[in-house]
């Protein structure tokens, strides 16, 4: 059986490389390079004379009979036309752009691009195809080399024709609510032209080499047009992959100010273009070398893996449309009682399932147009999904799936059961809110454990060696990793219960600033002085945390300011109010009040209390309504007096 798989995979071996390696004449080689360019030269003489050689060689009687069909050619290319201008509009009209309709849904974008290209491509299909039918139609009178030609001629512009009609319906649409990709149109524009030149070099390589096939040139010519083709390939791909991945706010400058750039954005396109220039052009010069086989299968190979991403990435558009359908429908409202947040919620985390199934489709898809055989790609699929063996542990793939699933799911239900027994059942009890909470959490914690113990028996993982591994925890706890270990727990429950969540404004220990990051054995959080702050998880749960933005980002901001004494206090108040609602970022609910603190030394105390939806940007809108306070004290006549102090001086 060894024997027999070696000898298999040998003939598979010859089968996807050793065509692929065969060596034609190089072009490097400067007597090839002459002898293929004189060659081109005569093959391009003998396209342009094709239709003067096959009219000479015409008896008098076919020659009468050629100017003869002249009118009738050109009544079918006038019928043609109509045909193709009325079926424009029809589709058009039926399943174009609706300018009315500013927000459609991209199955309704989808369609509507798949019409204006097929519209635009109805027109000059319906000519190249009649005329395409009458010379090819019995006892035409235009045959020989110079029908061949003309025949793949027409076969190839009619290819460029519809690609270049697909690209104008894709990148360029007319309305700008329309588009299917969220780029800017005269990126958009850029790349479609960057398409369409790569198509056309596809299609006029296409015609050199169908001519060549159709007489007899030499091999050198061969190479000399398939060199030149991966030249001119080279050039279109590299251009196309550079303004897909070019972000469009890399470099922008505006008048009076200096350009800002990104410089990692900037760096990650220069990698991407450089690592594509670096594959194409080597490619290019396989095929100056000889191995003019091997440069036309990578080639083909791009263009193919380019079609079928394309076609994923429109399939990965349906599905997230259908998923949004699927949960705003009234059933999960009405029937299962789900409410918007939690439908939302679902939607992320099937389109995060979906988008890694996509693809691994697309790399399946793919393997074999790359030479993967497909028995090979069958046995691996089913070792992955039925599990192999490593080191006398089977690991399936699938298995791991549906544990991390069932998980998820169980911990969903959990969730689902501890809001109900805090609304529907212990609600209507008379137990304090404290025993209701621990019993609400312990439910909390049991459930988690249950959904945990259930995802590693769907795993199939062997008690035991949990056992053995705790045993061994415990051996390390012993000898000295008592913090290791407390930080570690105190992470997993910083992660699974959230007390606070990366983006959040807390103060722990007098230190205040944003979590950045959640680990395992410490967070960092940043200050405002840009400073990191590396805090372990055990004193983050141990002490006493102040966040901010818990919950929401809704907050509380109290300025003071003090007058002087005699102030009218209701005008003081009025315009205390006035400075603090006129602020756009200060809401109506709660509504602002004002307070008055006190009698101080030189002033009347004052407090402003008032509320604001993000308390991100608390000091900054404080500051703003102190200017604005400011402005209306002077403006009425308010005054904030200076400290007043009695200086004695003892002689």
């Amino acid at each position: 059986a060894e024997e027999l798989e070696e000898k298999l995979a040998g003939e598979r071996h010859k089968m996807v490389l050793g065509s692929i390696l065969e060596r034609s004449p190089a072009l490097i080689n400067p007597d090839t390079f002459v002898t293929s360019a004189k060659d081109f030269l005569i093959l391009t003489l003998d396209i342009i004379l094709s239709p003067v050689s096959w009219f000479n060689n015409l008896p008098p009687q076919k020659q009468k009979l050629v100017r003869i069909d002249f009118l009738p050619m050109l009544i079918v290319l006038l019928l043609a036309f109509l045909i193709g201008r009325y079926l424009k509009q029809l589709i058009l009209r039926k399943f174009g752009y609706d300018a009315k309709n500013e927000r459609p849904r991209f199955t309704r974008k989808l369609l509507a691009a798949i019409s204006v290209s097929i519209a635009t491509g109805v027109l000059p299909a319906t000519i190249i195809g009649g005329f395409i039918l009458w010379i090819s139609s019995p006892g035409a009178v235009i045959s020989g080399y110079f029908g061949q030609v003309l025949t793949t001629a027409l076969i190839c512009l009619l290819i460029y024709l519809v690609v270049r009609a697909i690209t104008t319906g894709i990148f360029a649409p007319l309305n700008e609510n329309w588009k299917l990709l969220n780029i800017s149109k005269e990126k958009a524009t850029s790349i479609k032209r960057a398409i369409n030149f790569l198509v056309l070099i596809l299609a006029i390589t296409v015609f050199f080499e169908s001519s060549i096939s159709k007489g007899s040139y030499s091999s050198e010519l061969h190479s000399f047009i398939t060199s030149v083709s991966a030249f001119l390939k080279a050039i279109a791909i590299t251009t196309i992959i550079k303004r897909i991945v070019m972000d469009e706010n890399i470099a922008s400058k505006t008048e009076g100010e200096e350009e800002t750039i990104d410089e990692e954005q900037e760096e990650k396109t220069i990698s991407i273009v450089f690592a594509t220039s670096v594959f194409v052009f080597g490619a290019f010069i396989a095929a100056i070398l000889g191995y003019t086989a091997l440069s036309s299968f990578i080639f083909s190979r791009i263009l193919i893996s380019a079609i079928i991403i394309a076609g994923l990435f429109l399939l990965r558009g349906v599905v997230d449309e259908s998923i949004k359908k699927s949960i705003s429908t009234k059933f999960l409202k009405n029937k299962l009682k789900i409410s918007r947040k939690l439908a939302r919620k679902m939607g992320f985390w099937i389109k995060v399932l979906i988008d890694p199934v996509i693809v691994v489709l697309g790399v399946f898809i793919l393997m074999p147009y790359w030479g993967v055989p497909k028995d090979i790609i069958a046995t691996f699929t089913t070792k992955i999904v039925s599990g192999f063996t490593v080191g006398g542990v089977t690991i399936s793939i699938l298995d791991i799936a549906l544990s991390i699933i069932t998980f998820f799911i169980s911990v969903s239900i959990v969730k689902i059961f501890k809001q109900k027994l805090m609304t529907n059942v212990l609600a209507h009890t008379d137990m304090d809110d404290s025993v209701k909470h621990s019993l609400v959490s312990g439910f909390g914690y049991l459930g988690f454990i249950l959904a945990a113990t259930l995802a590693i028996a769907v795993v199939g993982i062997d008690m035991s060696n949990l056992a053995i591994v705790a045993g061994a925890l415990s051996f390390g706890i012993g000898l000295g990793l008592q913090n290791v270990v407390n930080n570690f727990v105190s992470g997993m429950i910083l992660l699974i219960e959230r007390p606070i969540k990366v983006g959040d404004w807390v103060i722990v220990n007098g230190e205040e600033g944003i979590v950045k990051q959640i680990n395992i054995r410490a967070t960092e959080l940043e200050t405002w002085k840009k400073a990191n702050i590396i805090i372990p998880n055990a004193e983050v749960l141990s002490t006493s945390l102040t966040n901010l933005t818990h919950e929401d980002r809704f907050g509380r901001m109290d300025i003071e300011v003090g007058v002087a004494y005699g102030s009218d206090v209701d005008l003081v108040e009025k315009l205390l109010l006035e400075a603090a609602n006129e602020h756009k970022k200060i809401v109506k609910n709660p509504a602002t009040f004002v307070l008055f603190t006190g009698f101080g030394d030189s002033s009347l105390d004052f407090e402003v209390r008032c509320f604001t939806s993000d308390v991100m940007n608390r000091m900054h809108v404080a500051s703003q309504i102190r200017y604005a306070i400011d402005k209306k004290f002077r403006e009425n006549g308010v005054e904030i007096p200076f400290p007043q102090r009695v200086v004695h001086t003892v002689k």
